[in-house]
């Protein structure tokens, strides 16, 4: 059988053009700017017990200090682009509904030494005429089910320290933040009003690409000396809303850390790891008691059949810096924080 050749084929021509994508795109990011879709993490207190939960800061630090990371595998930025086609979907049924208002809204914001900026998947409006935000996130596998669609019937081992009742269904706690993130922006910074009324809800509507079903939550703002936490709550089958009980998620905490990892940077300073990379024997042990690791994986931990690290280290882009960086940062201190103009 006679062998065709061509200079390329469609597939790598594709792929190629979703990594040129995705390096043109980070080409333009900037130091000091913050991005609620990729960057928020937050320390929670649990039992006197200080809990990282979302971005790693050491890996913030490598980002924004435009160290050479690997390029994404092209199926992962496939998953990316599918997420485009469900914002397509949703966006005109929204038109044809009159409930649309705008989508891809840019936003950016002055804090401190840093900026925030963000891109706003969708405004729309309800059946009462109230102007709401709308982050659309699509995923798959029994996992992202789990998490998002049905909860768990025992406690989970995925790690889901921000929420109260870990057998619930509850939004990924990177989504929250962002949703947070644009929810303070639009109540607290942004002064214009759209249709005479303030953004006060947003919702995260998940899709699951194996079985198009559709999960909604709602997030919410309630202020507590000073601070605006993040509340959550899931539409229910009744078409009314589960309350899930979060742990104390506050925007200016998040936005504190951004302050933070931006001291570190200017002053070229290594921050501490917000993860584990090496588990000791001990740790490994004492996350099985903690039900944060099943008795399979601790199983093959312990017989080296996979690697003794917390699961974002694993996958991290810039491990191999951060194995060969020392441990431990060094003693010099942040530069002090540098108050920022408004706009």
């Amino acid at each position: 059988m006679k062998r065709m050749v061509f200079v390329l084929a469609i597939k790598h021509l594709v792929e190629k053009g979703l990594k040129d994508k995705t390096m043109f795109e980070n080409h333009f990011l900037e130091q000091n700017t913050f991005y609620p879709n990729s960057d928020p993490f937050i320390v929670i207190k649990d039992d006197a017990n200080d809990i990282p939960i979302g971005k790693c800061i050491r890996a913030l630090y490598y980002e924004k200090m435009d160290c050479f990371e690997k390029q994404f595998d092209a199926r992962v930025l496939m998953k990316f682009e599918d997420g485009l086609g469900f914002e397509k979907i949703v966006c005109s049924a929204l038109q044809r509904t009159g409930h649309f208002l705008a989508d891809h809204i840019k936003i950016k914001f002055p804090y401190k030494n840093i900026r925030v900026s963000g891109e706003v998947d969708v405004i729309a409006t309800t059946d009462d005429g109230e102007a709401v935000g709308i982050e659309l996130k699509t995923g798959t596998g029994y996992y992202f089910q789990q998490q998002v669609f049905y909860g768990y019937k025992n406690d989970p081992t995925v790690e889901r320290e921000y929420i109260i009742n870990q057998l619930q269904a509850a939004p990924l706690v990177e989504h929250l933040m962002q949703a947070g993130i644009y929810l303070y922006y639009y109540q607290n910074i942004f002064k214009q009003k759209i249709n005479s009324k303030p953004i006060d809800k947003w919702f995260i509507l998940y899709k699951d690409n194996e079985t198009s079903e559709m999960a909604e939550y709602i997030v919410y703002l309630t202020i507590d000396n000073g601070k605006h936490y993040i509340n959550t709550a899931k539409l229910n089958n009744s078409n009314t809303y589960d309350a899930i009980a979060l742990k104390q998620l506050a925007i200016e905490d998040i936005l504190e850390n951004f302050v933070t990892a931006q001291n570190f940077i200017n002053s070229s300073v290594l921050p501490p790891r917000s993860y584990n990379p090496a588990y000791t024997e001990q740790e490994i042990d004492e996350l099985l008691e903690k039900k944060l690791l099943s008795k399979n994986k601790h199983k093959e931990m312990k017989a080296g059949k996979i690697e003794k690290m917390h699961y974002k280290c694993a996958y991290c882009q810039f491990l191999k810096f951060c194995l060969n960086d020392a441990e431990t940062p060094s003693t010099n201190e942040p530069d002090p924080i540098l108050q920022m103009n408004t706009l």
